[in-house]
């Protein structure tokens, strides 16, 4: 990791949910400054205490358990036993009171996706810090620009939906201008492979919820990073013998944690021609939505000659992503034949070089800069920035940064295609099922992953889930005395219990 000597653009808070994402955050927490003073503000939220073991970074006093027990790697029921457990409600809201600090420019949650405990309370936290913190800002906000408009409640209801969205959206940038809002950054890491179908499943669906979100600009979410174990696995097995990880979760971490705050110490920093402003990395990372894309590559400094072999290496950092799949950018529609393009907001270009490359021209940045205003759909600006650091151990780094509302390819296809197939092989497999030969009656093998019905609100869902029950009613009325009566007493035992 590059040491840049200077202080944080921006002042984060970290929360991890879950063992993955405190562990994640406990990463962030390590990083001191000369003074020994931690860079971040770190929290950790999870179902059961003892996974806090492992932690050595995060205060203890910033570790909230929710004394649950874990939730056997099953975010939608996990779902379920939070809304039902009111103590572990108001811990959550507690923790988003405790997070919310005037003094941050930006709260990142961070969740390993797939467990039951990271997967189901980083989406119950997002939802009551949207719900106390970033609604009634809003309205708020809303109400007096209204107001100013002499434009009643009453006429702003009967308005075209469209246009009552785009004033929504008014509140939201003069409510983040006026700081009546803290924007939440999110990082959900993608599970392995080996996690399983029914994995897969849950994590296409909570995924796909926190993508909504992340895309309303309603809902203040800076960006949503989607770090991939299954790219972090590859790359550690392929190199282990040389890294001082033990297993790629902790590379995993390792590799997330520095890039980010590599990033936001190296935006902060002077001493070239071409500084980047912290104010553009605040631009770049606070304004607009979607997925961030983040890239890190360096070659050694005996390498580089000249400005165009840093352009090159630039040029090459923007096409790749460090913490998974390559985001297509452009590409071209198979019916129409048309290139099309995914929006990008604003991009950062940083680069940094040791004192042997301090007399290489930047115009390399221009030049990148100005390749790729020409070549994308940008609803932004690019913002450049050079640093030279002697500490770089001989290597030229380029680091490129943007959101975009483009999606890593494993994501937006693989976790599908790969759950697609695993059924596939299932359905070509003849199942045996053993029955005692002495029964009377037969039955029937219920295959319950099917059956179960799933929604971000738990596996118990709402009153709607079953309606189907109602068509059952006139058929049941029509029955004789003896089968209304089957089951009747089957729940007599609870007459006992003092619920």
């Amino acid at each position: 990791m590059i040491r840049f000597n200077s202080q944080p653009a921006l002042n984060i808070s970290f929360v991890g949910f879950g063992q993955g994402g405190s562990r994640m955050v406990d990463v962030f927490a390590s990083f001191k400054s000369t003074d020994g003073k931690p860079y971040y503000k770190t929290y950790g939220l999870n179902s059961n205490k003892n996974d806090f073991m492992e932690l050595k970074n995060i205060p203890q006093d910033n570790l909230v358990s929710l004394d649950l027990n874990g939730f056997g790697k099953d975010p939608s029921e996990a779902i379920d036993i939070i809304n039902m457990h009111d103590e572990s409600l108001k811990k959550i809201d507690n923790l988003v009171e405790r997070i919310h600090n005037k003094d941050d420019d930006l709260i990142v949650f961070c969740a390993t996706l797939g467990g039951g405990t990271g997967t189901s309370t980083i989406i119950k936290t997002l939802e009551a810090y949207i719900k106390k913190y970033v609604d009634p800002e809003i309205n708020q906000v809303l109400e007096s620009m209204l107001e100013k408009q002499n434009i009643t409640p009453e006429q702003f209801m009967k308005l075209p939906d469209d246009k009552k969205k785009l004033a929504k959206v008014k509140a939201v940038e003069l409510a983040y201008k006026l700081n009546r809002i803290k924007k939440v950054g999110i990082i959900a890491a993608l599970p392995v492979r080996s996690d399983g179908p029914n994995t897969l499943s849950q994590v296409n669906k909570f995924t796909n919820y926190l993508w909504t979100l992340s895309k309303n600009p309603l809902k203040a979410i800076a960006f949503i990073s989607f770090p991939d174990n299954q790219k972090f696995y590859d790359d550690w097995v392929k190199n282990k013998d040389v890294l001082k990880e033990k297993n790629y979760r902790d590379y995993a971490n390792v590799q997330v944690a520095e890039v980010f705050h590599e990033l936001n110490l190296g935006t902060n920093m002077g001493g070239t021609d071409v500084t980047f402003d912290p104010k553009d990395f605040r631009k770049v990372m606070l304004e607009g939505e979607g997925c961030l894309n983040i890239n890190r590559t360096n070659v050694n400094s005996s390498k580089v000659n000249s400005s165009n072999d840093m352009y090159e290496l630039l040029s090459e950092t923007f096409q790749g992503s460090l913490l998974h799949d390559s985001i297509v950018l452009q590409e071209m529609d198979q019916e129409s034949k048309e290139l099309v393009h995914q929006k990008v907001f604003n991009v950062g270009l940083l680069t940094v070089t040791n004192d042997e490359l301090k007399d290489i021209s930047s115009s390399y940045l221009d030049e990148v800069k100005e390749s790729l205003s020409t070549n994308l759909y940008l609803n932004g600006s690019v913002f450049t920035g050079h640093v030279n650091v002697s500490r770089t151990s001989y290597k030229a780094v380029a680091y490129t940064f943007y959101k975009t509302h483009g999606l890593p390819a494993r994501l937006s296809k693989g976790l599908v295609e790969e759950l697609t197939e695993f059924r596939q092989r299932k359905g070509a497999v003849k199942f045996k099922t053993d029955s005692i030969e002495k029964a009377n009656e037969e039955s029937i093998d219920l295959d319950f992953d099917d059956i179960k019905e799933t929604s971000l609100k738990g596996s118990l869902g709402s009153g709607s889930d079953l309606d189907f029950l109602n068509d059952l009613k006139d058929e049941v009325s029509n029955e004789d005395e003896e089968n209304n009566n089957l089951g009747k007493n089957d729940l007599d035992f609870l007459k006992d219990l003092k619920l």
